[in-house]
């Protein structure tokens, strides 16, 4: 699963760097640029149209990823922007990591548990049980044999 992932990533940044300015994809190694033309997924269709503008939402994560590296390692026009994106990435990491740890964090985790459990508690206490009443084994020989002849 990663691995197309990656390789759709590939795909959509090979299209992008095909139909960027040719000065600014030349500041991009060649190397690399002939290592996302061959990883690439051929089968993937991207969803970049040349004629629009591309939006976020249509493009996979990890592309935006590459994008941003490329941005930062190649693109850069001085110190000053690129310590200012590093900044910014490091601020959007701080970010992601508290909504995780929000998210995940082990006592919120057993809260909800004991929340849980005292619905699971009112619940069981409103709820009767259902008497089964089990067939005698001569009751169910005589209905199979019943059923049998019927057929």
């Amino acid at each position: 699963m990663e691995q197309t992932n990656i390789a759709r990533a590939y795909s959509e940044v090979d299209a992008i760097l095909e139909k960027m300015d040719k000065a600014n994809v030349e500041k991009i190694p060649i190397k690399l640029r002939k290592m996302f033309k061959e990883e690439k997924d051929v089968e993937y269709q991207n969803k970049i149209d040349i004629y629009n503008k591309v939006q976020k939402k249509e493009l996979e994560p990890k592309t935006l990823t590459l994008l941003a590296m490329l941005y930062l390692n190649y693109w850069c026009e001085n110190d000053e922007e690129e310590n200012s994106l590093i900044k910014q990435y490091a601020e959007n990491d701080r970010k992601s990591e508290e909504e995780t740890r929000e998210k995940y964090n082990p006592d919120n985790l057993f809260k909800n548990k004991e929340k849980n459990k005292e619905q699971i508690a009112n619940n069981s206490t409103e709820t009767s049980l259902i008497i089964v009443e089990k067939e005698k084994w001569y009751k169910k020989i005589f209905n199979f044999v019943k059923n049998f002849i019927k057929k």
